[in-house]
């Protein structure tokens, strides 16, 4: 399905069907509800789980699991079909990016005492193994 997080995001705060056509009204209406957020992160930036570690308190850390050491780098012409084939997500996630970036450079969010006071204090903390059992399969 192209443009899944869009239809998904449309399905969440529109209450609108996945299979309905998508509309440029449905992507401005999406980028307004993303403006009252009070941070959007990304998942490809380390910092800005850790800024969301220092806002919920989270003192005591685990190890890092299933960290991948190769990573698949799309190419140009990727990037090209993957914009062709989800113009709406990609424009989503572009103005997402602008938002991250503004919230980032606002002084009055403290986005860089708060990062790097999580990760000093997670580089103090003893990192606690996981618990659990990696479960075999049968």
């Amino acid at each position: 399905m192209q443009n899944y997080i869009t239809r998904f995001l449309r399905l969440r705060v529109m209450n609108v069907g996945m299979t309905k056509k998508l509309t440029e009204k449905d992507i401005i209406f999406i980028k307004n509800v993303f403006k009252d957020f009070y941070f959007i992160g990304l998942t490809e930036r380390q910092e800005d789980y850790l800024f969301l570690y220092g806002l919920f308190g989270v003192k005591r850390f685990y190890e890092d699991r299933n960290v991948s050491v190769r990573y698949y780098e799309p190419g140009r012409q990727d990037e090209i079909i993957f914009k062709k084939m989800n113009q709406f997500d990609y424009e989503i996630y572009e103005d997402s990016i602008q938002l991250n970036k503004k919230f980032r450079l606002n002084k009055k969010n403290n986005y860089n005492k708060v990062v790097g006071k999580v990760r000093k204090m997670r580089g103090k903390t003893k990192i606690l193994k996981n618990k659990y059992k990696k479960i075999e399969r049968l």
